[in-house]
């Protein structure tokens, strides 16, 4: 529910070190929308991104980002490194989106947009779909990219609709020998650490960094550390 400046707190940081290319996903900021959607058309979206560049590349995604990111590199010989941030697709996640519980709340947040009001559709899924805590919620509406996330609120119903039905399959990642860091928070949602350790199980190159103290949005919360676990991975 952002665009491209949710990476603001670490851009100009990392920008000292490597070229720096955020994207806005379909639907939000600066980019167009289509009539379809799928999580599939998200990764020709950035691959068409990786052939502009036109140099090996490391891709870096946060969450359903992550996911897109991952995937991407299995279609493309030009994501030289992956840093994933608790990437969201597993079994365990592919059950809880498609559950009854979250449906309808989709259904409620689909009725606040048809009547104009998209900020209490973000509040609706950040409450019954994501859960986030009150103090979380927020912190959210506190910062600056808020905003943004209201105006890409007609974006989620139908990215949380096809995460349901996307399947984590570790058999497809198998032969992937892209070097990849994982990163997870000591204060993350049991579900986000348990994404990461799937994922870690399944990618053969990878490890998992901790980031302690920290919970889903250390980039936010914990810039200095986060732009710190990159330069590492990628540097050092």
């Amino acid at each position: 529910m952002s665009d491209h400046t949710r990476w603001g707190e670490v851009d100009e940081s990392l920008k000292k070190h490597f070229t720096v290319y955020a994207i806005d996903r379909r639907g939000r900021g600066q980019s167009g929308d289509g009539p379809a959607y799928s999580m599939a058309r998200e990764c020709e979206d950035a691959i068409a991104v990786l052939k502009h560049i036109d140099r090996p590349t490391t891709a870096i995604g946060h969450s359903y980002g992550a996911d897109i990111a991952l995937d991407s590199a299995l279609m493309t010989d030009r994501i030289t490194h992956l840093l994933l941030y608790e990437p969201g697709i597993l079994e365990g996640v592919r059950g809880y989106y498609a559950g009854a519980a979250v449906a309808a709340a989709l259904d409620e947040a689909e009725a606040l947009l048809d009547e104009g009001r998209p900020e209490d559709a973000v509040i609706t899924i950040l409450r019954k779909v994501v859960e986030v805590s009150d103090d979380d919620l927020e912190m959210l509406r506190a910062s600056a990219a808020w905003p943004n996330r209201v105006a890409a609120a007609h974006t989620v119903l139908c990215e949380i609709r096809a995460e349901g039905s996307w399947m984590f399959d570790p058999a497809r990642y198998a032969d992937l020998q892209t070097p990849i860091l994982l990163l997870t928070g000591s204060e993350s949602y049991q579900i986000a650490r348990d994404g990461t350790s799937a994922h870690h199980e399944a990618l053969p190159n990878s490890r998992i960094a901790m980031l302690e103290g920290q919970g889903h949005v250390a980039m936010t919360t914990a810039p200095d550390l986060f732009v710190r676990e990159v330069i590492d991975f990628l540097i050092r």
